[in-house]
């Protein structure tokens, strides 16, 4: 769909220059406030940046912390909307809809915001049809997580964010490692080496904390301000038929 190509255009000219193009800011509703923050696109549900995967999808995948307040506010009220900007070319992609939580199977969270059968069925495809593959949630939640960065994936071993830092408990095995390699054990702060025994569970919590954010897509307004004249083309998915409507719009 041309919203789509038109995001993956611009993020490819941007990012090799700007290493944050891939930055968004993300708006929930907080107790009837809005509530924004910046999160990182991960590319789309299924897909993968640097080589072609089995699926391909138009869901915005974001990575997220389920101990943090944004999980609860999701599970109130599932609409938000992201502004993007990406500064080389000039580009602003504003995107409305609606958010879906992939926890882990065990958890509340996935039982009490079961994933609903169209989010697959309408917005997730086999690149191959013939191999018969079936979509797994689960298989995707813990192939994202495996291709975290150790850098990355050690903000899920860490104490509970937005928490107050005296209220760390320095006997607990969640402690502020710079890396966490599935591999390897970290070097814990303190200067020892976390057991394999430890390191295992660090990773079962870490991957219990890791979830993914999926971003349905329900209208996309995209304004190029460095053009002249100016552009601004909105896209908006009609109810009923699924099918995008594009709109040439004053900016």
């Amino acid at each position: 769909m041309e919203w789509k190509q038109r995001i993956e255009k611009q993020l490819a000219a941007n990012i090799k220059e700007v290493k944050d193009a891939a930055y968004v800011q993300l708006a929930t509703v907080a107790n009837g406030r809005p509530a924004n923050r910046t999160v990182v696109f991960r590319g789309f549900i299924g897909e993968d940046h640097s080589k072609e995967t089995e699926w391909q999808s138009d869901l915005l995948c974001f990575d997220v912390d389920i101990r943090t307040p944004k999980i609860k506010q999701i599970e109130a009220c599932p609409f938000g909307e992201i502004c993007w900007w990406m500064s080389k070319t000039g580009d602003q992609f504003r995107l409305t809809g609606q958010m879906h939580l992939i926890a882990n199977p065990t958890h509340p969270v996935h039982s009490s915001k079961t994933v609903p059968d169209h989010l697959a069925e309408d917005h997730i495809c086999a690149r191959h049809p013939e191999k018969g593959l079936v979509w797994d949630w689960e298989q995707e939640r813990v192939r994202q997580w495996e291709k975290c960065s150790p850098g990355l994936r050690a903000n899920w071993v860490w104490p509970s964010p937005g928490q107050p830092k005296a209220s760390n408990d320095p006997s607990s095995i969640m402690q502020f490692v710079p890396k966490f390699d599935l591999k390897e054990p970290p070097a814990h702060p303190n200067g020892q080496q976390y057991t394999p025994e430890e390191h295992q569970e660090l990773a079962r919590l870490g991957k219990d904390h890791f979830v993914i954010l999926a971003f349905e897509v329900e209208r996309v307004d995209h304004y190029k301000p460095y053009e002249q004249p100016q552009q601004r083309v909105i896209f908006e998915k009609q109810e009923g038929t699924g099918e995008w409507k594009m709109t040439e719009v004053n900016p």
